[in-house]
């Protein structure tokens, strides 16, 4: 409803409720996909291969979540999204990317006080 997780980040969906609904379901269903088990600071401290092809991130993790998503999206038969037109084809593209990305731990709390920033001004 008003004032959700996805609007805060994709405020365009704010109207398309459809597209908003589609995006937030497949970013909780991608969110953690392939992940090894370790968390990004181990990953940096080790300077694992993943930071590697994530530099200056700190949400290396999240970053390979999201990519690995939109890779699976780009196979001919497994784009869930290919019904969509494609102007929302993109927006839902980018919404799942952006919902993934926030689950980066260490971007919690500034998310979380520009949310509730939000929802005073909305009020």
């Amino acid at each position: 409803g008003e004032g959700s997780t996805a609007f805060a980040i994709a405020p365009e969906l704010v109207t398309e409720w459809r597209l908003a609904h589609l995006a937030l379901l497949m970013a909780g269903a991608v969110h953690d996909i392939r992940h090894p088990g370790i968390m990004n600071p181990f990953m940096m401290a080790t300077k694992h291969a993943l930071a590697a092809e994530f530099p200056g991130r700190a949400g290396i993790l999240e970053a390979m979540h999201a990519k690995t998503a939109m890779e699976i999206l780009e196979v001919e038969g497994q784009d869930a999204l290919e019904l969509l037109q494609v102007n929302d084809k993109r927006k839902v593209r980018e919404a799942i990317v952006e919902l993934v990305l926030i689950t980066d731990l260490s971007l919690q709390a500034n998310f979380l006080k520009e949310w509730a920033t939000r929802r005073q001004v909305a009020a």
